[in-house]
């Protein structure tokens, strides 16, 4: 997405981080720096092209104070918006006081966010951007966001799940923009199946259409390990996946009713007792036997995703348009975590060995154990949750350093002439990490034979049933 740079004084330092969390919610790079002296046309043109190389939108949050800043010079010159629109910038204000610009600052595509709601300053926003940045004429409402996470039910349209309580957008002084994440629900459909196992418990089964991805994380993502390159797009066919981890009282049901394969599996492994927690202290081989005895039972064959399957279904969106293919945020809802939509350790390491929070995202709390699933009732693009955090994920693969001589295709990538318990790859990071092994990219790693208190895992199936 475009690059943009927000003009603001540190008196408005609050709504400069608002409206910077808006558009990084929805893909866009922001630039944020303010500016408390006054500048001529120059000065200011020249400041933000070696601030912000690159950037082709500019952004002016207009207030009371950014008026005085101006007024002795008299605004910004005639020239500036010529010179501007010569180096290839759109530019935008934003009025969040109510207060009378002149000159130029009259002159530019004007927003007022005086009085609105915060929903509807958010839905405005975005729809004068788009204007902006597609030269449209009028700045229209009514687009909504397409951000954040998702509400869902199998095979039918998901509830809408406001985000605020519709009050005055009234930021405070102490307004910290890393206080904000909030969650944006939209209407959503998924296909799926339930693979029952007794009248009352089934595992839900999400559809997961073909399509192709840019798989890894890109050089500039923030704690990105070299492990996690290079990136390369990847072709995967359609598949379903478990809608979260398996629980443990689906694991026990099938250890304790559907005959051993290659190996006994405990009915209660896991630490965290709960039925709709998910199983954990379980590895990869215990995970392996799951899915071959699953599969004896339903006559379908489910196994453990690859990793590339894995990544994708967790991105939850096939690969980003031509030129921004290295532009997945870190995570499937935006570019930072909280505490309040996953389960990890959100609080700073005694020693600094890591911090609690991720980029411009909060601190949070750890809650020291695993929380059930669903449990923050969020889901991805494709009606997934649980992806981030509470359990390790086991995967078909084989670790490797790299991703050079990685497969395209969406299969597993497993050495044939392997050692036997050469160490295989988890994802998605578990309750007691810190929030960059959480990412969408992070790539874990174990022996085979290991079954601590973090590591879990989701099935896949192939060529389920037909849909009804």
């Amino acid at each position: 997405m475009n690059d943009v740079f927000i003009s603001y004084t540190s008196a408005d330092q609050a709504w400069g981080e608002w409206i910077a969390w808006v558009l990084e919610a929805n893909g866009h790079t922001v630039r944020l720096r303010p500016w408390d002296f006054a500048l001529d046309g120059n000065l200011i043109l020249n400041l933000h092209m070696a601030a912000s190389p690159g950037a082709q939108q500019f952004l002016v949050v207009l207030s009371k104070h950014y008026l005085e800043l101006q007024s002795p010079i008299g605004g910004w010159p005639e020239e500036f918006e010529e010179q501007l629109s010569e180096a290839g910038f759109k530019l935008l204000s934003v009025l969040v006081e109510d207060c009378q610009p002149s000159g130029i600052l009259a002159d530019l595509p004007q927003l007022s966010l005086v009085e609105v709601s915060e929903v509807e300053a958010e839905t405005q926003l975005l729809a004068a951007w788009s204007a902006c940045i597609t030269d449209e004429s009028i700045i229209s409402k009514g687009q909504s966001s397409q951000s954040g996470l998702t509400g869902f039910q199998v095979g039918a349209e998901a509830s809408v799940m406001e985000n605020s309580e519709g009050s005055i957008l009234a930021l405070p002084e102490d307004y910290e923009y890393r206080n904000r994440l909030k969650l944006r629900r939209r209407m959503l459909t998924v296909q799926g199946y339930r693979e029952p196992l007794t009248d009352d418990l089934s595992i839900e089964m999400i559809q997961i259409p073909a399509g192709h991805f840019v798989m890894g994380s890109p050089e500039d993502e923030l704690d990105r390990n070299s492990n996690e390159g290079p990136q390369h797009e990847v072709q995967v066919p359609e598949f379903f996946l478990g809608k979260y981890p398996v629980t443990q009282a689906e694991w026990r049901w099938v250890a304790e009713n559907v005959p051993q394969i290659n190996r006994e599996l405990t009915a209660n492994p896991s630490h965290f007792k709960g039925d709709r927690h998910p199983v954990e202290s379980v590895s990869w081989y215990d995970a392996v036997e799951f899915c071959d005895r699953l599969s004896l039972h339903t006559g379908r064959t489910y196994r453990l995703p690859s990793e590339a399957e894995w990544e994708y279904a967790c991105r939850g969106q096939i690969a980003p348009p031509e030129g921004a293919n290295s532009q997945y945020p870190p995570f499937h809802f935006g570019e930072t975590i909280t505490t309040t939509v996953a389960n990890y350790d959100g609080t700073d390491d005694p020693d600094g060995a890591w911090s609690g929070s991720y980029g411009r995202g909060p601190k949070g709390e750890f809650r020291q154990k695993t929380t059930p699933v669903e449990h923050f009732e969020v889901t991805n693009a494709f009606g997934l949750c649980d992806l981030y955090g509470n359990v390790w994920e086991w995967c078909l693969d084989h670790w490797h350093d790299s991703y050079e001589g990685a497969p395209t295709d969406g299969s597993a990538w497993v050495d044939e002439d392997a050692e036997e318990n050469q160490f295989r790859i988890l994802r998605g990071g578990a309750w007691y990490n810190d929030p960059r092994s959480c990412r969408s990219a992070y790539r874990g790693i174990n022996d085979p034979r290991g079954s601590i208190n973090g590591f879990g895992f989701r099935v896949l199936c192939v060529a389920p049933r037909a849909l009804e």
